[in-house]
């Protein structure tokens, strides 16, 4: 398979070989004496081939949309977080003099480490969250707003809808990233079979020979 280099820009290399389809039609009699395969459908599919390249989504219009989902997951992050710090505040006003073992079970000394994985992070929450549960009666006792316990739920709810929501992106974009590959791919490959073809049809012309060097 012939591949395409992918450093070059992709409107430059589409507009070179839309030039290269022209210069193909302007001498497609020379062509189709060399090789009857050269004709007019051959013309139309490589347009074809172009044009639905050109309207794959581009790698930076997605790299720009997961930008936006990571900015999005961290905005949900940093709010959950905030909860959270007024939670520990709570659990360290209800047991630090009445019962710090039960602090201890809530781990709050691991949360950092935790944070440097979000799956570790998550791991880390729910495991607190089943202490948390049976210990609410005596955060309400210690004065902790009920509301907080609302939050803590709804946040982390959104939190890990915004972090599934990313990860499903960045699969449907390693996807879209295969299927933009392919189609770029097959663009290059029709601008290549007719560069074959040229250097051979004229070879003892090279003006004409240099209207179909490849732009990849």
């Amino acid at each position: 398979m012939d591949i395409r280099n992918f450093k070059s820009d992709d409107a430059d290399f589409f507009s070179a070989s839309r030039v290269l389809c022209k210069h193909f039609e302007n001498m497609l009699a020379n062509f189709i004496n060399f090789d009857s395969d050269f004709n007019a459908p051959f013309i139309d599919n490589w347009l074809t081939a172009i044009e639905d390249s050109e309207a794959h989504s581009t790698n930076e219009t997605e790299r720009d949309e997961l930008r936006i989902r990571s900015d999005e997951v961290e905005r949900r992050l940093s709010a959950f977080l905030e909860k959270l710090n007024e939670l520990e505040y709570y659990c360290h006003k209800a047991f630090d003099n009445t019962d710090p073992d039960t602090l201890l079970l809530f781990a709050f000394d691991q949360r950092t480490k935790a944070l440097q994985s979000i799956p570790r992070f998550i791991l880390w929450y729910v495991a607190s969250q089943n202490f948390y549960d049976d210990q609410l009666p005596h955060l309400l006792n210690a004065g902790m707003p009920l509301q907080l316990d609302s939050d803590l739920e709804n946040f982390a709810e959104i939190f890990f809808d915004a972090e599934i929501a990313q990860e499903e992106y960045k699969r449907i974009m390693k996807v879209s990233t295969r299927k933009r590959i392919a189609k770029l791919n097959n663009v290059f490959s029709f601008n290549k079979n007719v560069n074959n073809a040229a250097q051979v049809i004229y070879r003892n012309e090279p003006l004409k020979r240099a209207l179909f060097n490849l732009e990849k």
